[in-house]
C-alpha cells in the first residue's frame, strides 16, 4: 500500500515492460509512422466509419467485446511490435536513479538553506533560487551531468533531467527541514516544477533542454500560462545545454528581443550540461 495515499501499488514483472518508442532521428520517425499506420490500417478492416474520420475509443472497445477475431487481430498487430525489455540495470531513459542519486549527491554536497519569513514570497523565491544554482553547481562541476546521458553517451530524454531536478530539490527542502510543497509533473500537466508555500507564495521552474525544439516557446508562451494557472508572478526558466550551442545562440537573440515586463518575472538559468570525460579519462 503507498503510505501517502492509502491506495494499493500495482506491481508489474521488469521482463513485460519495454519503453515506449520515441523518435531519436528522421529514419526512427519513418519507421514508427510506419507501424502506427500498419496497426491502424489492420484495425480499420473492421470499421465502418461511417462518414467519421476517427475512430472512438468506445467502438474499439464494443469490437472487442464482440468480436473474437478482432481481439487477436488488435492484439496480433501490437505483439509484433519489435519491443525489447527495459533495462533496469543501467536506466537508459534515468526513470528511476535519479531518486538515489539526488540524496546521495545531497549528502556529498550538502547546501545550507536560511529559514523562511511568514508570508514572503522573496524567501521562496530566494530557496528556490539557491537550488537552482546549486544544482548548476553539481551539473557542471561534481559530475551529475552523466546522469543526462546513457551508457553510450547519447543524451537522455528530457524527462530525465526533470525528474533529476526535483530529487535534488526536494532532498535539499527535506535535509534543511524547509516546509514547502514541491510539485512536479513531467510532461503531462501545467508545470515542470513548483516551490509554494500556502496558497500566494510560489514559484514555478520550467526545465527544457537545448535539443528540445521549443526553447523559444517554453518562455514567451508556456511559462506565461503555467504562471496564470498557478497565479503567481515569478518563475525560472532553467535551460540545460546538452551539446546544442546553435540552440542556445538562437535562444539567446530571441530573448534579447523579448520585452521588459516578461523578462522581469521570469528568470533565465542556464546551465553547460554537455558531455564531457572525467579528468582521469580527458
Amino acid at each position: 500500500m503507498n503510505r501517502y495515499n492509502g491506495k494499493p501499488l500495482l506491481l508489474l514483472p521488469a521482463d513485460i515492460l519495454s519503453p515506449l518508442p520515441v523518435a531519436e532521428c528522421f529514419d526512427d520517425i519513418d519507421f514508427i509512422c510506419g507501424e502506427n499506420q500498419r496497426v491502424r490500417d489492420e484495425i480499420n478492416e473492421y470499421f465502418d466509419l461511417g462518414g467519421r474520420s476517427k475512430i472512438r475509443k468506445a467502438d474499439i472497445l464494443d469490437y472487442m467485446h464482440r468480436s473474437k477475431t478482432f481481439r487477436q487481430t488488435l492484439i496480433s498487430a501490437y505483439k509484433s511490435f519489435p519491443a525489447q525489455t527495459y533495462d533496469f540495470d543501467a536506466d537508459p531513459a534515468g526513470e528511476y536513479i535519479w531518486l538515489q542519486a539526488a540524496r546521495d549527491y545531497v549528502d556529498k554536497f550538502p547546501l545550507e538553506l536560511h529559514g523562511l519569513t511568514p508570508g514572503s514570497i522573496d524567501d521562496v523565491l530566494s530557496v528556490t533560487y539557491a537550488i537552482c544554482h546549486k544544482f548548476k553547481e553539481l551539473i557542471e562541476d561534481n559530475g551529475l551531468q552523466d546522469l543526462l546521458y546513457d551508457s553510450k553517451k547519447k543524451p537522455k530524454h528530457e524527462r530525465a533531467a526533470q525528474l533529476l531536478f526535483f530529487g535534488i530539490a526536494d532532498s535539499y527542502c527535506t535535509a534543511n527541514d524547509i516546509d514547502l510543497s514541491r510539485e512536479i509533473n513531467g510532461g503531462r500537466g501545467p508545470v515542470d516544477f513548483k516551490l509554494s508555500r500556502g496558497a500566494v507564495d510560489k514559484v514555478v521552474v520550467e526545465v527544457k533542454l537545448t535539443s528540445n525544439g521549443q526553447l523559444k516557446h517554453g518562455i514567451e508562451t508556456q511559462l506565461p500560462i503555467y504562471m496564470r494557472q498557478e497565479k503567481t508572478h515569478k518563475a525560472i526558466y532553467l535551460i540545460i545545454d546538452n551539446g546544442h550551442p546553435q540552440a542556445l545562440a538562437n535562444f539567446h537573440k530571441f530573448y534579447r528581443e523579448l520585452t521588459i515586463p516578461l523578462k522581469s518575472k521570469i528568470d533565465v538559468i542556464e546551465i553547460n550540461g554537455t558531455y564531457t570525460p572525467s579528468a582521469s579519462n580527458a
